[in-house]
Parts: C-alpha cells; sequence; structure tokens
C-alpha cells in the first residue's frame, strides 16, 4: 500500500468515497458510501409479436440509474483540506447544493471508484438517526444517465426544422 492510499483509508476509513460535481466545478463530496447499485431498465412490449419479426423493435431502453445511500458530515476531510488549500464545506451546505442541481437539472458527473458523466438527481432523500449522529445526514440519491447526442451528426429533426443533411432537395 502506498502513502497516497495510507492517508486516504486513515482519512475515509474503509468506505468508498464519491463525489458529485458540476460544469462550475462545485463539488458535493460524499463522507460514506454504504451502498451503490445500478439498474439497466428496459420497457418490453406486452402485446403479442409476430413470428419472424425483429424483437428489438419492441424494447425500449430506458435510462441506466445510479443509486446511491450515503452519509454527509461536517467534517468533510479531504486531502487538500488537511494541508489548508481548500476549505471544508459543512452539511447544510452540501445538502442545499444538491437540492440546488435538482431543482436545476443541473448536468453532474459522480466520481469515486468509478467516473460516470452527463448525470441528473432524479430523486434525493435525506434521513437522520441515532446510527448517524450530530449534524449528520444520510442520504439517497437515484441519478439517471442522460444520453447526449449531436442531432447535426445524425441528422434528426430539431426545433427548428430537419438538419441540414435531410432538408437537400431531390
Amino acid at each position: 500500500m502506498g502513502v497516497f492510499d495510507t492517508i486516504k483509508k486513515f482519512v475515509t476509513g474503509d468506505r468508498e468515497r464519491w463525489a458529485l460535481s458540476d460544469e462550475d466545478n462545485n463539488e458535493v463530496y460524499l463522507n460514506a458510501t454504504i451502498e451503490w447499485g445500478r439498474a439497466y431498465p428496459a420497457e418490453i412490449t406486452e402485446h403479442a409479436v409476430e413470428k419472424g419479426s425483429d424483437l428489438a423493435d419492441h424494447v425500449i431502453l430506458g435510462p441506466i440509474t445510479l443509486t446511491l445511500s450515503a452519509v454527509m458530515t461536517d467534517e468533510d476531510v479531504t486531502l487538500l483540506s488537511l494541508v489548508g488549500i481548500t476549505k471544508r464545506v459543512n452539511v447544510k451546505d452540501r445538502w442545499r447544493q444538491l437540492l440546488t442541481w435538482r431543482t436545476g437539472a443541473t448536468r453532474l458527473s459522480l466520481s469515486g471508484p468509478e467516473i460516470v458523466e452527463n448525470i441528473l438527481i432524479a430523486n434525493i432523500e435525506e434521513s437522520k438517526s441515532t446510527d448517524v449522529g450530530g449534524t449528520a445526514r444520510a442520504i439517497s440519491l437515484e441519478l439517471r444517465v442522460v444520453d447526449i447526442v449531436d442531432t447535426e451528426a445524425v441528422g434528426a429533426a430539431t426545433a427548428q426544422g430537419v438538419s441540414d443533411l435531410e432538408s437537400e432537395e431531390v
């Protein structure tokens, strides 16, 4: 185990740490991730399908959904805050930032053991219990991955009409 890993384990314990960030580099660190998961939903027709037809035509893929259960505390310790380069941000400010992102449908990135980009907060819940003391908050997040496409590259219809790729006269 390297020096960085030793310091990280000392600061964060054995729990994985995740952070959400926006395009303006505002970040919210989750002090300890208790549980996380990923779902790949699909809506499949309930109607009969003609024999020999392509079944893919009868499936609508939903957005990938990430779920996180985590704890936020006033002790937002990062390696940079330990040496005084960044300030610690209290749990109320981080909670307000999460609500602002959800209300504004802000495109976010999630970083931790892996990085996931182009996500939105679909649902957010908070709870307090005796297991989470002081000012700490237990939170649950449901995040949805948004599929970003370039309409010009595929020649898709836009709000002003079809793109140049499809508007050529025959």
